[in-house]
């Protein structure tokens, strides 16, 4: 018998077979592009065979039936138009169990100790931030000998890998079609700075890689040039009225009280 004539002959089969029980599910077991399958049919991954061998090689036997257990007919691959057992439920809790995973405990407060330190850092950066600006608003005309060497000092350990890029970026922008590299950007916003905002320039340049927190046993650049450059004020406490100026004396409400009267009397 050849191929065309075999084929012919199981399509027959097959179809005769789904015509006589309509509850049987077809299926395919070689697996073939979605064009090729045809409709109605469950490929290789859509449903589990029962009567196969199991992964360590035992039978399936003794394998307890599932609510979504039908029989179907091979109508492609491998045992082409023999029937067998399959599982079409991809959530079955008999032949795909979840697997459970141990709570933890302890994850919750993990959870909410991450979260605390997120804000803390948020805070702490917002204010590092509100630094960094506060020294730039009060830059000097010209550095005093101890702003200078704090100036040199950050200079010296800021990280000289990408310390332009961020600079440079703050005077991008948005800019998309900006194709100058941060040097040239650098220079071009230089060149054509007046003289009175160099100090500022310099001090932008130097402690832009500053900001973030340092690490434990790091120099604080920002902080020390907070501390020289523009220390923050201390909040004065609002003076709170006194006793005295709340209430108004007795006797001045007496004597308004005498003068109503009298106007009165006079009318």
């Amino acid at each position: 018998m050849d191929s065309d004539c075999y084929y012919v002959k199981l399509s027959v089969h097959v179809q005769r077979e789904v015509a006589a029980k309509p509850e049987l599910v077809q299926i395919e077991t070689a697996y073939r592009s979605s064009t090729e399958r045809q409709p109605g049919t469950l490929s290789r991954n859509e449903y589990t065979d029962l009567d196969a061998p199991t992964d360590d090689g035992e039978d399936r036997e003794n394998i307890t039936p599932c609510e979504a257990s039908k029989t179907a007919i091979v109508v492609y691959g491998d045992g082409a138009g023999t029937t067998r057992k399959v599982c079409t439920d991809a959530n079955c809790p008999v032949h795909h169990p979840r697997r459970v995973v141990p709570l933890d405990p302890e994850a919750e407060a993990r959870q909410r100790e991450f979260e605390k330190e997120q804000a803390q850092r948020k805070r702490m950066l917002k204010r590092r931030t509100e630094s960094f600006n506060r020294i730039l608003d009060n830059a000097p005309t010209t550095f005093s000998g101890p702003q200078l060497r704090v100036l040199l000092r950050a200079f010296i350990h800021i990280d000289s890998y990408d310390f332009t890029d961020d600079v440079a970026a703050h005077f991008v922008g948005d800019d998309e079609n900006n194709q100058q590299s941060a040097e040239e950007v650098l220079l071009s916003v230089m060149d054509g700075m007046e003289d009175d905002k160099l100090p500022a320039f310099a001090l932008r340049l130097a402690l832009t890689g500053h900001v973030d927190t340092p690490r434990e046993g790091e120099i604080d650049h920002l902080i020390e040039a907070e501390e020289l450059l523009a220390p923050a004020q201390p909040k004065t406490p609002a003076k709170k009225p006194t006793t005295k100026a709340l209430k108004k004396p007795a006797n001045a409400k007496a004597k308004s009280a005498k003068k109503k009267a009298s106007k009165r009397v006079a009318a």
